[in-house]
């Protein structure tokens, strides 16, 4: 698997029934280039946005202060 991931690029397949947002979390963190995965504060947020709907807006602006 290591081989794989690592020297080919190649993904693991996602399940279709994975709600959407979550599959878009993985799918950005899968990217091959570093600077286009998210940040650990952007994952955070967007995870707290699906447990807690409301709320990643409310840790947004609590960071940006």
């Amino acid at each position: 698997v290591v081989g794989v991931v690592g020297f080919m690029d190649r993904r693991l397949e996602i399940p279709s029934n994975i709600d959407p947002q979550v599959s878009s979390i993985i799918t950005d963190c899968w990217r091959s280039s570093p600077e286009e995965r998210p940040s650990f504060e952007d994952i955070i947020l967007k995870m707290t946005e699906l447990v807690h709907p409301g709320a990643g807006l409310i840790a947004r602006s609590a960071s940006v202060s």
